[in-house]
């Protein structure tokens, strides 16, 4: 076991646990765009801190590869990392702004209001 998987799983911390659930199962399951899971996200964990939701990501799209690391995952798998990637992107643009940039609320405020990426599509 690696030892960034020994703190993971010794860490105790229950919110970090659910991320990490919850973005796996959105990866494995293949079902809706993964952008509009990732504001769902913050959404559902608005006191997660903005790392958290980056290194839930990573630490889940790495475990998928690992273990499922087929054809079959390959798209969603790719997909994933790179939405990782613009989550540490949008991140840094949060702090270089000048906006708040630690908690999954910060994201969802930038998302809805300077970089829809992530956002979903007004209502009609």
């Amino acid at each position: 076991m690696s030892l960034v998987w020994q703190f993971v799983m010794s860490d105790g911390n229950d919110r970090f646990d659910h991320l990490i659930e919850f973005a796996v199962q959105t990866l494995l399951t293949g079902t809706g765009d993964l952008r509009r899971s990732i504001y769902q996200m913050a959404l559902g964990w608005p006191d997660a801190t903005a790392l958290e939701l980056i290194a839930a990501l990573t630490l889940a799209t790495g475990s998928v590869e690992a273990i499922f690391g087929d054809a079959q995952h390959a798209a969603r798998i790719n997909q994933a990392w790179r939405m990782a990637a613009i989550l540490g992107t949008d991140l840094y643009m949060m702090q270089f702004m000048g906006l708040p940039h630690h908690s999954a609320r910060d994201f969802q405020t930038y998302w809805d209001h300077y970089d829809r990426f992530f956002a979903p599509d007004p209502a009609p």
